[in-house]
């Protein structure tokens, strides 16, 4: 009798945190819908019945995701009236909104999805070659070749991170390449995986990549926070590859001593990607602290002029919050906001300029 009451908690306790969950990212809210819709209907199918705790997660996301939406200011959005600094793209011609998608993914979701994040992106790549490591096929030497070009061209963007603004429409140009990427990418896992369940866990992952990102092709503006569902599904991803490389480990015909070392190696990428993740976490949570605190003191001294810094991680890890200077609207979206007067001039600038100019301040 107890055990049973302490699983009702439990169970009610889950369901109030999928309510509370919907009320934090608009694409979660949709995604997590139809999560436990296409739950339900796969359950049904195997097992003729539906589990009641599905049905009331279900029930639990769509009613926090109709308290997020019927918010005002999504209906601002949508209708395109009130003053509002989100937006849905949903009008025009079917070409003027191909037009847009299309300028929408180059501009911003290609660089907070994909370029934002080249230390995944390199795991992904290391990953998909010790996947190789062992055969001999044709196509393993041909996806580990394409995956020199694409650690070549991540690097090439880590270093140059400028040079698609130097060149006509090379802001494209690269989002064309990512494009390549992101098939490349589940391709090779997808081939590469030998299980079926595994191959069922990378579709999944795949479909959720595409379904979290594709809303976002409507919506304005965005930033680095609202692709934090694609980081974690990247993170995902690399841990079931790890899985499948050390099965394909442990099949070998290798001496004990060498099969330990070599299963540790996928442990040791892991817990390393981990470890930056977790130090770009905690710089971005200092850089947001900085913000609030020169923001708090831009009002109480009713500055004409606020200076606030970028995230010194923001081209490793997918919360690098930063704004460019160069995109005026979003600087003024910013200020709406965070509730900073509009009369304020507002400038971003690298963290270690930010350091400097305090510390020439105190002098």
């Amino acid at each position: 009798m107890e055990n049973k009451e302490i699983e009702h908690k439990a169970w009610m306790g889950r369901v109030i945190l999928v309510f509370l969950g919907q009320l934090i990212l608009e694409t979660g809210s949709i995604y997590m819908i139809f999560l436990f819709l296409f739950t339900g209907i796969y359950i049904y199918f195997q097992e003729k019945k539906v589990p009641s705790y599905l049905i009331a997660y279900f029930v639990s996301a769509c009613g926090g995701a109709a308290l997020m939406f019927l918010n005002s200011s999504y209906r601002a959005a949508v209708s395109g009236n009130g003053d509002t600094y989100k937006k849905i793209n949903i009008s025009g011609s079917f070409g003027e909104l191909i037009r847009s998608w299309w300028e929408k993914y180059a501009m911003d979701i290609f660089p907070n999805w994909i370029e934002n994040i080249p230390l995944i992106n390199l795991v992904l790549i290391a990953c998909i070659f010790l996947l190789c490591f062992w055969s001999r096929s044709r196509i393993a030497k041909i996806i580990q070749f394409l995956g020199i070009l694409f650690a070549s061209w991540i690097i090439f963007n880590i270093q140059n991170p400028r040079w698609n603004s130097l060149i006509p429409h090379g802001e494209y140009l690269n989002a064309a390449v990512g494009v390549a990427w992101i098939i490349y990418i589940f391709t090779a896992v997808i081939i590469q995986n030998t299980t079926l369940s595994g191959k069922r866990t990378l579709i999944f992952i795949v479909g959720s990549q595409l379904f979290v990102t594709g809303p976002l092709i409507i919506a304005d503006p965005l930033n680095e926070r609202c692709f934090f569902q694609n980081y974690l599904l990247w993170v995902l991803l690399i841990c079931s590859m790890m899985r499948e490389i050390q099965m394909k480990i442990s099949e070998r015909e290798l001496p004990e001593n060498v099969k330990t070392r070599l299963e540790l190696v996928p442990n040791f990428l892991m817990i390393g990607t981990l470890c930056v993740m977790m130090a770009s976490q905690f710089m971005s949570w200092r850089v947001e602290a900085i913000r609030k605190m020169e923001i708090k003191k831009c009002r109480e001294e009713k500055s004409e002029s606020l200076v606030l810094p970028n995230n010194p991680s923001g081209n490793v890890y997918c919360f690098g919050d930063n704004t460019s200077n160069s995109n005026r609207e979003w600087v003024n979206k910013y200020k709406m906001y965070y509730d900073i007067p509009d009369e304020v001039e507002l400038t971003f600038i690298e963290y270690n300029a930010y350091i400097d100019m305090k510390k020439e301040e105190k002098k």
